[in-house]
């Protein structure tokens, strides 16, 4: 027990059951919908979701991981902590309420949804994801233990997700509305206490300038345009598809979790020995950390990817309802797309963590800018299975691009490999 507790209170390990979790809970939500509500109620809460996950990223805009890099340097409580704190929260706030209203605007007008009860359920939820983030960022800060790694991540987090999973098995809501309410109620029910123990626990200062929108920025947008990339698919479909076969499509993409985990949990395992090898290695070493990393994360995602191949419309019929498994030829692209994201293995955090952050923000914004476009000719070509092309095109040419600018700029392949070179 001794040895399970040491285990479970390392970094790593919590962030990454904090990831699988999170992961485990939206699959399940997803699944759990599938049989309350209708096709077309389906797809609209999940592109409502979407949207909401999003706006709440997009909400702190960078302020939080601003917050995690100042408040790590100084000691807490201290005036200084209270001063980085202040500082981040009034640009958190300023930003969270626009990134609302834009949110609730975009859900009006793609689903042609205006009722009060949607609409007011979609600003409380954004506002409280973008709390929940920059808490999560501020208690890890703060070595806050598991807090941030069960309050970090779509719709604040593990805990919330779950407590709303729950809320959906024992009160089986049957419209759209009623399921963002019970999301923003729960995630309000977490964001507003932990927000309380934050400043608690760190103080609060009115003096020292807002956080630089400028500084911010480099970690807003990479992290605004990868939630962009994972959902404007869903949002170009609304618009040009039926609702029917895009609820097919909604509820395959979840699937793809499954093949990104790996990756995922790569990235919280070496990205910071990446960051202490480029300060402070060769090329040589920069190396052997990349292909170590790629080593341990591909092969469970490309067996997961793989199984997805072999039986899609099966394992569509297993977790979903009837009709379902129409989407299992789409479900095949995107699966395609997403191991060849594996198997280029950590190109971007490589080149982030060697001082190239702006290189791959440039990147990002080139593809979230290009999966929109792609996704309406896709779409209007050939339906959902357009709509997986281009989210493969624009992963094969994200990550394609990336592995590339590693290579180019810092003399390494970040690619899967059999042996330590």
């Amino acid at each position: 027990m001794a040895r399970l507790a040491k285990l479970l209170a390392t970094p790593i390990v919590r962030a990454g059951l904090g990831r699988v979790g999170l992961a485990a809970g939206i699959a399940l939500s997803a699944i759990w919908l599938t049989t309350t509500l209708t096709e077309d109620a389906f797809a609209r809460t999940m592109v409502a979701l979407s949207l909401i996950a999003t706006g709440s990223i997009g909400g702190v805009f960078g302020s939080n991981r601003v917050l995690l890099r100042d408040l790590a340097s100084v000691e807490v409580p201290s005036s200084r902590s209270a001063e980085i704190v202040g500082a981040a929260l009034r640009s958190a706030t300023k930003t969270a309420f626009l990134a609302a209203l834009i949110t609730t605007l975009a859900v009006g007008i793609i689903l042609d949804e205006w009722s009060l009860l949607v609409l007011a359920s979609t600003a409380a939820a954004s506002i409280a994801g973008s709390a929940l983030y920059f808490e999560s960022d501020g208690f890890r800060a703060n070595r806050g233990g598991w807090i941030p790694e069960v309050t970090f991540g779509r719709y604040g987090g593990a805990l919330p997700v779950w407590l709303w999973v729950i809320t959906l098995i024992a009160l089986r809501p049957s419209t759209p509305g009623a399921v963002l309410g019970l999301l923003a109620l729960v995630s309000m029910i977490v964001a507003v206490p932990l927000l309380v123990k934050l400043l608690r626990s760190t103080g609060i200062s009115s003096t020292g300038q807002t956080s630089s929108l400028r500084d911010a920025a480099p970690f807003g947008i990479t992290q605004l345009t990868g939630l962009i990339l994972q959902s404007a698919d869903l949002w170009v479909g609304a618009l040009l598809l039926d609702t029917k076969p895009l609820a097919f499509y909604a509820a395959a993409r979840q699937f793809l979790m499954v093949v990104a985990l790996p990756l995922q949990a790569a990235q919280l395992a070496f990205v910071a020995p990446l960051a202490r090898t480029a300060a402070t290695g060769s090329a040589e070493d920069l190396q052997r950390i990349a292909t170590r990393a790629v080593q341990r994360a591909a092969p469970p995602a490309i067996v997961a990817g793989l199984i997805l191949l072999a039986v899609p419309r099966q394992l569509l019929q297993l977790v979903f309802p009837d009709g379902y498994d129409t989407a299992a030829l789409a479900l095949v692209i995107l699966v395609g797309g997403q191991i060849f994201n594996a198997l280029t293995g950590l190109c971007g955090q490589a080149l982030s963590m060697s001082g190239h952050e702006r290189i791959v923000t440039r990147a990002n914004l080139i593809a979230a800018a290009s999966l929109p476009v792609l996704a309406a000719g896709g779409a209007t070509a050939f339906g959902i299975e357009g709509l997986a092309l281009a989210v493969a095109a624009t992963t094969l040419g994200l990550f394609g691009s990336l592995w590339w600018l590693a290579r180019h700029h810092l003399g390494i392949e970040t690619h899967l490999r059999l042996a330590l070179s």
